[in-house]
């Protein structure tokens, strides 16, 4: 199975962190070959080379167009994590996410 390479993003990129420490968790705990990176939206172009899957936290919603076009001439996956799950800090559950898209 190939790794999956992940960049989660937020305002900051603090509350990023932790979720991504939480995927990081899940991954191992299901056996799953992922590399999860945290970062504020102003940092995508730092990782645009080298991730498979965006992640966009609940309060950057408002930007979701803009980050898509941003990576639009790639073959990067986007979506926006539910405001649920990013508050539980739900690995598990992004994974599954992830798994769909």
């Amino acid at each position: 199975m190939a790794t999956k390479n992940i960049l989660l993003i937020c305002n900051t990129g603090a509350s990023s962190s932790f979720m991504a420490q939480k995927i990081r968790q899940a991954s191992n705990e299901n056996q799953q070959a992922c590399q999860v990176h945290a970062a504020s939206m102003t940092q995508i172009d730092e990782y645009i080379d080298r991730i498979d899957y965006l992640l966009i936290s609940p309060q950057l919603k408002y930007a979701e167009s803009e980050i898509r076009l941003s990576v639009a001439n790639s073959n990067i996956k986007v979506a926006v994590i539910p405001s649920k799950v990013y508050g539980l800090l739900d690995g598990n559950a992004v994974l599954n996410q992830i798994q769909k898209m």
